[in-house]
């Protein structure tokens, strides 16, 4: 098996049931904001990010170089995605983890960050795997 370098988190949820304060967050720990779906779209703060998501049908928002903390561990430049398409939205969290020391209880923490975030958010469900590798490198989701 390779060694895992990179991870993709994906939280999946309604819109209309969500509890969008987590954007606040993403907007200040991020040095960049922009929108894939409008390339000229202007979004610097939280309440444009609010006005364009409640407008638009289609939304897809890029918040790069995130830094997270889960627990004790700093995740730094984490690119996060954020789509609405309709009222299905999905948050994608790309971590690179190859400087990681305690890979396995970074996982545990990681988990349970994730079930914090999702009963937080309102988001439906999660899953965590290997970057590029989808169906063969499960890592974990919110029903293991």
């Amino acid at each position: 098996m390779l060694p895992i370098q990179d991870i993709d988190l994906v939280f999946k949820g309604r819109y209309d049931c969500l509890n969008l304060e987590f954007i606040q967050d993403l907007v200040h720990q991020s040095i960049e904001i922009r929108s894939n779906s409008s390339p000229n779209m202007l979004i610097t703060d939280y309440m444009r990010i609010l006005k364009v998501l409640n407008k638009e049908q289609y939304v897809d928002l890029v918040f790069d170089k995130s830094n997270i903390v889960v627990d004790e561990f700093l995740m730094p430049n984490v690119f996060v995605n954020l789509t609405k398409d309709g009222n299905n939205v999905e948050l994608l969290f790309f971590i690179s983890i190859k400087n990681l020391e305690d890979i396995d209880q970074f996982f545990l923490k990681l988990r349970v960050w994730s079930l914090e975030f999702m009963s937080n958010t309102g988001f439906l469900k999660f899953v965590c795997y290997m970057d590029n590798f989808e169906d063969e490198g499960f890592v974990f989701d919110s029903n293991s």
